[in-house]
């Protein structure tokens, strides 16, 4: 989606701040439901790395992503 670039980029507009994710799963398996954020496929990492370089286009402030297995 191309608003989740967006949302958390916004949240990273002051400095220093810290942006915890919603929980990302390592696996479809681990996921447990079809609306899961997952990190398995080459398409679900880059799609992440849109909202990595989003935040980070922002200047000192630092996503931290919590991974569910």
């Amino acid at each position: 989606l191309d608003i989740v670039p967006r949302y958390y980029g916004e949240r990273a507009s002051i400095p220093g701040t810290l942006l915890i994710t919603e929980a990302t799963a390592v696996s479809l398996w681990a996921a447990g439901g079809k609306r899961t954020p997952v990190l398995e496929t080459d398409e679900q990492v880059a799609a992440w790395k849109r909202v990595v370089d989003a935040v980070h286009e922002r200047r000192r402030t630092h996503p931290y992503c919590i991974f569910i297995s």
